[in-house]
């Protein structure tokens, strides 16, 4: 009886087929497979995504949770990455992403120059994770912050850095389509990190995502077999990006800080053409999303007692006018009152007259110089408010909004 019954389930295509589902989903959890697929062959939704997991696996192996926690989109990632790289020099941060076959500049999860200026601020030891993401908007960033607690990676104060473009980019997928979620959203985080508004075949990408790792990672896996067959049939010619081969974003390796543009004309010109199809037509309904998606980020911050830090990037002058003026000053006072209405500290460094058009890659990303610009006015800012100390004193009010409302009732 065993024995027939054993032949019947041998024969059975639906059990093969269960057990190579099983087989596959348990691969998947562990493989990754755009480590063998070179840079340039690979979208640069694709380089994200492999990014942020690089980050997630790396954040979770903390022995301890940091002091700080950094999120945000490629501008706050600017200048942590090149201010780091110009005056700490953490090449062994690059050797470790390069043997991940993973790009530097996004890999890139330290802030040791911030670390430095915080532990001075408050007589002992700060820890920095860098946590920020290329397009990062305010829904990432909540999900992102979802993860770390659910690591129980716990920060006691949170960095939220960005501009304008994280609010109302017309150029990236929607809510659940982004690379940080395609990364690292499952069931556990997605209750509370996704508006209402969401659309029906977004939902249920979302559900068949979050329930497989295979469905998740099937673009990967595409392009992964598309190599392989592509090495059998002919030899691999290297693809060039739709972006000039000077823009200082897209470079990796030791070259990468070099202020230097062949092409510099044709890259500018390519670069405000792409932000004036990111503002223009204004995207409202995406802007009232992000807005709402940050206000969740923060009450989220809030009731887990940890303090919070929103920071408004600073841009050049092109930049700011290729936004709508009104959605400009609408941003403005949005964010400020957000961070106000939440108990967060503000930093404003949008039109900070220490910023020169020197101290930027293009209209929005700085360079070494204006990363250590950026840092050390963060810094002095967080000092003259002796946040820091507050937050590592076990002693404290958890919430420094909180706290200067005591201070301000005595």
């Amino acid at each position: 009886m065993v024995a027939k019954l054993g032949m019947r389930l041998g024969k059975s295509t639906l059990l093969w087929l269960v057990l190579l589902l099983l087989v596959a989903e348990l691969g998947g959890k562990t493989l990754m497979p755009l480590a063998s697929v070179a840079h340039d062959r690979q979208r640069p939704e694709q380089l994200t995504q492999e990014a942020l997991t690089y980050k997630a696996e790396g954040l979770k192996a903390l022995k301890t949770s940091p002091d700080v926690l950094v999120l945000g989109s490629s501008l706050p990632m600017a200048a942590f990455r090149y201010c780091d790289n110009q005056w700490q020099k953490q090449t062994d941060a690059d050797d470790d992403a390069v043997k991940h076959h993973l790009s530097v500049f996004q890999a890139y999860s330290r802030g040791a120059y911030l670390e430095s200026l915080l532990s001075l601020q408050a007589q002992q030891p700060v820890s920095v994770f860098n946590f920020t993401s290329a397009a990062c908007m305010p829904s990432d960033a909540s999900l992102i912050l979802s993860k770390a607690i659910e690591f129980k990676k716990k920060p006691k104060l949170v960095i939220i850095a960005f501009g304008p473009r994280d609010f109302m980019d017309n150029l990236v997928p929607e809510i659940g389509r982004t690379p940080a979620f395609n990364a690292l959203a499952d069931w556990t985080c997605l209750s509370g990190n996704v508006p209402s508004s969401l659309s029906l075949d977004t939902i249920r990408e979302l559900v068949l995502e979050s329930s497989s790792n295979c469905y998740r990672n099937r673009g990967d896996w595409s392009l992964l077999l598309s190599e392989l067959t592509t090495h059998f049939v002919r030899p691999v010619a290297s693809v060039s990006s739709s972006l000039p081969a000077s823009n200082p974003l897209t470079a990796t390796g030791k070259e990468e800080n070099k202020h230097v543009c062949i092409a510099q004309q044709r890259y500018e010109a390519w670069h405000i053409e792409d932000y004036r199809k990111r503002y223009n037509p204004p995207n409202y309904l995406r802007y009232e999303q992000e807005m709402e998606r940050l206000a969740y980020l923060l009450d989220n911050c809030r009731q887990k007692q940890i303090a919070a830090v929103v920071v408004n990037m600073p841009i050049t002058t092109t930049n700011r006018e290729l936004i709508p003026g009104r959605l400009l000053q609408r941003y403005e006072k949005d964010l400020s009152s957000h961070a106000r209405q939440h108990d967060a500290f503000y930093v404003d460094l949008s039109q900070n007259p220490t910023f020169t058009a020197d101290d930027f890659l293009d209209t929005v990303h700085v360079n070494p110089q204006g990363g250590k610009k950026v840092l050390d006015e963060l810094a002095r800012q967080l000092g003259q408010s002796n946040l820091v100390a507050k937050v590592l004193d076990a002693n404290s009010v958890n919430s420094i909004g909180l706290t200067e409302k005591k201070e301000k009732s005595l």
